[in-house]
């Protein structure tokens, strides 16, 4: 029986672990949008300083953007103010990781292609 909850107290650990390196990535996927939208920052339009403060108290670093996703899929805040505060970035900081996810297959594929050859050519 104890060997039985340790075993699973390893899992459950690795799970943690599991859960801290995906909040770590999408808090980093966050603050590159967040800091894309503060470099594009009009200080002179009041609305755009109001929603970068707002934006800032949430996902102002990695600490705080991590902090917030834990808050949000532990239950201790809601998704939709943390979706509402991503909403007011503009449409571009978010797409970003689009193209980049695009442009990481597209090298594979050249790297694919290039192996290939390399062993098409060693064949013969």
């Amino acid at each position: 029986m104890i060997y039985a909850m340790l075993n699973s107290f390893v899992c459950l650990l690795w799970a943690f672990v599991m859960i801290g390196i995906v909040m770590f990535i999408f808090s980093m996927i966050f603050g590159i949008a967040v800091a894309s939208f503060f470099q594009t920052l009009d200080l002179s339009d009041s609305i755009q300083v109001e929603r970068a403060i707002k934006i800032n108290e949430h996902f102002g670093s990695s600490h705080e953007t991590m902090i917030s996703l834990f808050a949000a899929f532990t239950g201790g805040e809601n998704w939709m103010l943390y979706g509402a505060l991503l909403r007011m970035l503009d449409e571009g900081e978010l797409f970003f990781m689009t193209k980049w996810f695009a442009t990481f297959q597209d090298d594979e594929k050249r790297i694919n292609q290039e192996v290939r050859k390399i062993f098409q050519d060693a064949d013969q």
